[in-house]
């Protein structure tokens, strides 16, 4: 009889213990996959019964391939290699043959499709984004290979800022394999680009690996703090110092990470520079993602502190960010049992998430969900009660 295999005993234990970190039975967490699969775009999503079986099988140790790690990393708000043990390779597609002449007309087209598809990810999330950042990455990709050589640097330049934006849009639909790819071409491209623009790709770089490599992910930011020291590099600087702040925190450096996180917000109160890489990074932006780490260990009340704080200074331009915001702003509502608020919040705040979903904002409801569920239990209180029915709603959709 052949020996079990010791990866797949591995995977089935720590998919049975994050479904009971969870409370999620079977039939919940199948529910679960298939939101997944919905929010990123799947067309056609197994029946629940059918997941629930796939489910009880890697439980009891059976094999699973690399699209069943990411949805289960992306139920838990994992990395699929923090999850499990094996990592997962994603192939990207092939690029188009595409041949043009390439002139500074066409450069020009090519460098404002960025701005384009960041401006299509913050209104509409990355679900409609995604098959049209990296359709257009293949397309500027075979445009190299014909661009004179007075352009060739410029385009290959374009290609790399847009190869970074695909891999962050891959990240906020948790398929973090896909990120990793994107953002290491995006760094092969742009090698030889300004401090500036080298320093946003090791940031994003760091950003992608905390979860999986936090020591690895503290020397990246910083590298790029480094680079970007003494530079009029604007908001970008804030965003680095965020990502110092969330790579100490998941390499077990609270101390560092406090001191970060100061920083960050400090320098979140500055305006963009021209050609600033992270003109996004504003106040409530930075405010939002150290919120995020300081829900992390428990620290409830800060976190609820700078949410609250900042609520009022979110833009239409950024509904996807905002959404995320007001996840993590609900997530601190119930983790500080004010759940007359956390209703009334809910009530814009999942819909926003649901026109335009993000897996940071679905960890932050995941969490939400399971806070609720584990009170309810012991707790009466009637909002409480209102508060679950409101978020099994948002998260189990149609269990149909």
């Amino acid at each position: 009889m052949a020996a079990a295999d010791p990866n797949r005993a591995r995977n089935a234990q720590r998919l049975r213990d994050a479904r009971a970190e969870y409370g999620f039975s079977l039939n919940e967490l199948a529910v679960e996959v298939q939101n997944v699969r919905r929010l990123r775009g799947d067309t056609e999503i197994p029946q629940r019964e059918s997941l629930r079986q796939m489910i009880l099988s890697i439980e009891r140790g059976g094999a699973f391939g690399d699209m069943w790690r990411a949805d289960l990393a992306a139920v838990f708000g994992r990395e699929p290699d923090e999850l499990f043990s094996v990592p997962i390779a994603s192939p990207l597609p092939h690029p188009l043959l595409l041949r043009l002449p390439v002139d500074e007309d066409i450069l020009a087209v090519i460098t404002a499709q960025r701005s384009a598809h960041i401006e299509a990810e913050h209104a509409l999330g990355p679900q409609h984004a995604r098959p049209l950042v990296e359709r257009d990455l293949d397309t500027v990709e075979a445009l190299i290979k014909t661009a004179p050589r007075r352009l060739k640097r410029a385009v290959t330049e374009a290609a790399g800022t847009i190869a970074e934006v695909a891999g962050w849009i891959a990240q906020d639909l948790g398929d973090h394999a896909a990120a990793q790819t994107l953002t290491h071409k995006a760094f092969l491209h742009l090698r030889m680009a300004s401090p500036e623009v080298q320093a946003m790709i090791l940031m994003r770089q760091s950003n992608i690996l905390a979860h999986s490599e936090a020591s690895l992910a503290v020397d990246l930011a910083a590298d790029a703090a480094e680079l970007v020291e003494g530079r009029e590099a604007g908001r970008l600087k804030a965003s680095i110092a965020r990502q110092q702040a969330l790579a100490a925190l998941h390499n077990g450096d609270e101390r560092s990470f406090y001191r970060h996180a100061a920083a960050a917000l400090d320098l979140g109160d500055i305006d963009p520079v021209p050609g600033d890489r992270a003109p996004y990074a504003h106040a409530a932006y930075v405010a939002s993602d150290i919120a995020a780490g300081h829900l992390r260990p428990g620290n409830n009340g800060k976190a609820r502190e700078l949410l609250t704080g900042h609520h009022a200074q979110w833009t239409s331009q950024q509904h996807r960010d905002r959404a995320v915001a007001d996840m993590r702003l609900l997530h601190a509502y119930i983790a500080v049992r004010e759940y007359r608020l956390a209703l009334v919040l809910a009530d814009t705040a999942i819909p926003a998430y649901q026109s335009a979903p993000s897996q940071r904002a679905h960890r932050h409801l995941a969490r939400a969900h399971t806070l609720v569920r584990n009170r309810r239990r012991n707790d009466a209180d009637p909002l409480l009660q209102a508060l679950g029915a409101r978020i099994r709603n948002a998260t189990q959709g149609d269990p149909s």
